[in-house]
């Protein structure tokens, strides 16, 4: 049975990792290897960036949410066997999709691939702890 609360405790500290990860970690290779410039950033924020963040926790309470209910149809019962689960689903669909739009990209950046994919590991790893270690 899926947890609604770890669920949406999962969403959030998925988006945090977003928030540190594209920031103080790698905000500064993150734009250069994708082409934006500190101006585009600043001219985004003026536009404001609100619907940008709903919509981004909303996909990642669809992600956290599924990330659960898989962890329930396998009988996942330790991190250990969450974190095993969770990085196969990775690089199945995450690692293996966002490559493929890369190739098909105007940057085609193996260093955007690996930032970009990194971060999704890194979020589903959280989120697993969340979704395993929640009493």
């Amino acid at each position: 049975m899926v947890n609604l609360l770890s669920v949406l405790v999962a969403a959030v500290a998925g988006a945090a990792v977003g928030f540190v990860w594209y920031g103080p970690l790698f905000g500064k290779a993150w734009g250069r290897l994708s082409g934006r410039t500190m101006e585009d950033m600043e001219e985004a924020k003026k536009k404001g960036m609100g619907g940008t963040y709903a919509l981004m926790l909303l996909g990642f309470l669809v992600m956290a949410y599924v990330l659960a209910y898989t962890f329930d149809f396998l009988g996942v019962d330790s991190y250990a066997s969450g974190a095993t689960s969770a990085f196969w689903l990775w690089l199945g669909f995450v690692a293996a999709l966002r490559g493929i739009n890369e190739l098909f990209s105007k940057t085609r950046s193996f260093g955007l691939f690996l930032l970009d994919s990194g971060h999704y590991l890194a979020v589903m790893l959280v989120m697993t702890a969340v979704l395993t270690l929640w009493p």
